[in-house]
């Protein structure tokens, strides 16, 4: 089951840093994320970056990308400030 690292407010609203979830794609991984944690997520979610492995991917087109137990998705809330 491949790792989640979750960054910044996003980490903050959802209570964890870092944890595992189910899914051999990363549209899975994020479903169950999304399933997971409801609005919280869903809503937060368009506007974040998302990784693979420390490489930028479209979640959308790249929905169908695989997954193993030894990768780290991680998702990266937009930047605040001004």
């Amino acid at each position: 089951m491949p790792r989640v690292r979750l960054f910044s407010h996003l980490a903050q609203v959802l209570g964890s840093r870092e944890l595992v979830v189910e899914g051999a794609t990363l549209g899975a991984a994020l479903q169950a994320l999304t399933e997971r944690f409801g609005d919280d997520l869903r809503e937060r979610l368009p506007g974040c970056t998302v990784l693979i492995n420390e490489r930028r991917v479209d979640p959308v087109a790249e929905a169908d990308a695989s997954l193993g137990p030894d990768d780290e998705l991680s998702l990266l809330p937009p930047a605040a400030g001004g």
